[in-house]
């Protein structure tokens, strides 16, 4: 009998646990959104993964939804990155446990939705403010790659230049050189909010040694209209050196100074004429194209129709043009 007692004891035990989690996972004093919960608009923005030149899905229903969702909404995004991040033992525990018993099997694991958290604050303008001391205290995590992604979101937050430009303006002396040169763009990415950030990029770019070099002329560009021509040559001149560490680091930041970078068409098409001719990686040429697509739709749509395609569509036949 206290046997038979024992085990309905556990049998209960392990009900209530179960609906416990349950609730704990369907978190319902989440805010909603169009009566959604941000999580779930999360799950389902399309996410295909971190490859080179894989952008979020900005024309995403569910990523627009989110995007005017408004300042409480920031602070949210701001936390699902966070926690997507630290992938606690819980954490860890917890998706597991949502894709074995199959509870809420739509929902994406935490990495992926902390991934389109942080897309989607970096497209909500003025309204992510509130997610600024998130990222501001990411800057101080041990892991670079969480100190790289807090870099990206503070690039495109136009906040108070007196918290964003000084915590972006100390990371450019991060130790780890890719977390650094992410600061660097970032600046750039703040235009005239970044001017007090010149002194220290115009003397990263007065080194002729410096490996921050292109990404000052990146940010000098953005910040200051006036030296943009000046910045164009350098980072033109870098695009067309023998490839280094960091061969198409040059193509994506004319990319992203875009419709501006116009003088850059030509020595873009060159390279692009180098990867036809095989006498650069497609990987290179593919930067080349990505870089023309943004700076001149108009003649990316030109070049792909009079080439048969781009660098990835034709690697299967790489001959001379």
């Amino acid at each position: 009998m206290q046997f038979l007692k024992s085990k309905a004891l556990v049998f209960w035990f392990s009900v209530v646990s179960v609906i416990t989690i349950a609730v704990i996972l369907s978190n319902p004093n989440e805010p909603r959104v169009q009566g959604k919960r941000v999580s779930d608009w999360l799950d389902e923005i399309e996410y295909k993964g971190l490859a080179a030149g894989v952008e979020a899905p900005r024309g995403d229903a569910a990523f627009m939804i989110l995007t005017n969702a408004g300042p409480d909404a920031a602070h949210l995004l701001a936390t699902i990155w966070r926690n997507g991040r630290d992938r606690s033992r819980l954490t860890r525990v917890r998706e597991q446990f949502t894709g074995n018993v199959g509870f809420d099997g739509s929902r994406k694991p935490g990495f992926v939705r902390g991934w389109c958290a942080l897309q989607v604050v970096a497209c909500m303008g003025a309204d992510a403010e509130a997610a600024v001391p998130t990222f501001v205290e990411a800057l101080t995590d041990s892991r670079a790659e969480v100190r790289m992604e807090a870099v990206f979101a503070l690039g495109y937050i136009p906040a108070a230049r007196s918290v964003v430009v000084p915590a972006l303006l100390e990371t450019t002396f991060d130790g780890t050189i890719e977390v650094a040169r992410a600061a660097v763009v970032a600046l750039g990415k703040q235009k005239t909010n970044a001017v007090d950030a010149l002194p220290r990029l115009e003397m990263i770019r007065d080194d002729r040694r410096h490996p921050m070099r292109p990404q000052a002329a990146f940010a000098i560009a953005l910040i200051d209209p006036a030296q943009l021509d000046s910045c164009l040559d350098e980072l033109i001149a870098k695009a067309e050196e023998s490839p280094g560490r960091f061969p198409d680091a040059a193509f994506r930041l004319l990319g992203e100074i875009g419709p501006a970078a116009r003088s850059a068409v030509p020595a873009i098409l060159r390279c692009i004429d180098k990867g036809g001719a095989g006498q650069i990686s497609s990987h290179l040429e593919q930067a080349a194209w990505l870089a023309l697509e943004k700076i001149d739709p108009d003649t990316h749509k030109a070049e792909y129709k009079k080439r048969g395609g781009d660098a990835v569509d034709r690697q299967w036949n790489r001959g001379p043009m």
